[in-house]
Parts: C-alpha cells; sequence; structure tokens
C-alpha cells in the first residue's frame, strides 16, 4: 500500500511541475465532485444526481482550480518581501478580505443558477440570504487554513491544501444551500 500511494505521490508531483494549472484543475474538479457525493450521502439523496455531481466537477476544473492557481500567484506577487515577519498575516488578511468573499458568492451563486437551476431572480435572492452566513461560517474556518497555507507549504502545494480544505467546505456550502429556505419570486414593478 506504501508503494502505491508512493508512485502516486510522484507522479502527482510530476504533473503539478510540468502541467501546473491542468493539475490543479483535475484536483479541484475531482475534490468536488467527491464533496458532492459526500454531501448527497449525507443528506440523504438517494439515487445520487449525478448531472449536479458532473457540474460540480466542472465547476472546479474550469472555475476553481484555476482561480486560485493564479491567485496563489497573485498574492505572491503582492508581497514579494519574504523578510517582511508580516508578510503571512498580510497574505492571510487579503485572502480573506478579497478571495473569500468573491468565492463564496461566485459558489452559491453557481449552486443556485446553474445546478439546481432557478431563475436568475430567485438564485439572487437565494444568494442574498445565503451569502451573510457562510461568509460569517467562513472566516471562522478559513483563516486557520489559509495561515497554515502560507506559512508553511510551498507555493505548488498550496492550491492542493487548498482544495483539500475545501472538499470539506464544500460539503458544508452544498448542504447549506439544499438546507436554505425556500425563496418566493419577487415580480419587479
Amino acid at each position: 500500500m506504501t508503494d502505491i500511494v508512493t508512485v502516486a505521490w510522484k507522479k502527482y508531483l510530476y504533473s503539478l511541475h510540468y502541467k501546473p494549472l491542468q493539475t490543479k484543475a483535475l484536483t479541484a474538479g475531482t475534490l468536488s465532485a467527491l464533496a458532492d457525493l459526500v454531501s448527497q450521502k449525507l443528506g440523504g439523496a438517494s439515487p445520487i444526481k449525478w448531472r449536479r455531481t458532473i457540474l460540480l466537477f466542472l465547476y472546479g476544473c474550469v472555475y476553481s482550480g484555476p482561480c486560485a492557481h493564479y491567485w496563489q500567484i497573485a498574492l505572491e506577487k503582492l508581497f514579494p518581501n519574504k523578510d517582511d515577519p508580516l508578510r503571512v498575516l498580510k497574505k492571510v488578511v487579503v485572502d480573506q478580505l478579497v478571495y473569500s468573499p468573491f468565492q463564496n458568492m461566485v459558489v452559491l451563486t453557481y449552486l443556485a443558477k446553474v445546478v439546481e437551476g432557478l431563475s436568475l431572480d430567485t438564485a439572487l435572492t437565494k444568494v442574498s440570504l445565503q451569502f451573510p452566513v457562510v461568509q460569517a461560517m467562513g472566516w471562522r474556518f478559513w483563516p486557520l487554513a489559509s495561515y497554515i497555507n502560507q506559512k508553511y507549504l510551498p507555493i505548488q502545494l498550496r492550491v492542493l491544501w487548498m482544495n483539500a480544505i475545501a472538499f470539506m467546505w464544500g460539503i458544508f456550502i452544498m448542504i447549506k444551500s439544499r438546507a436554505a429556505p425556500a425563496v418566493a419570486v419577487v415580480k419587479r414593478v
């Protein structure tokens, strides 16, 4: 078993080195799909809603993984002084005040509009109800993960770490999304 894990890890690192964007995209897609499957099982879904899982795989591959890849590069460029004792803290603060709210808004909107197929008005109303709760929970959950990421991991492994943490977060956010109160469609006057 150890040999299989070692070989798989070496192949992953090789792929990460030579095809970083594609590797991070595929990893994000795979973990997003797995998080959805777990959340469906925890939520008692039977049978599995494969369309939903595929849409979340695509979300991770097309958006989440690439976005996280470029965000980590941007943080490095934004705070290039490695001798700054506050560098890690600055990166975590920017991550939590800029990236976190934006990502939570995007994923909630994607879940409501694309995955659940709600109308735009209904999706936006649902997101406006969910976002404050999700963001408040995110600010309790993500700062430590972000700190560990920035402090202890080399840049090439940061997206993998965040994807692993996002696996747990994704389960929470998908369960929260399904548990949101029914949203009445409001007619515009």
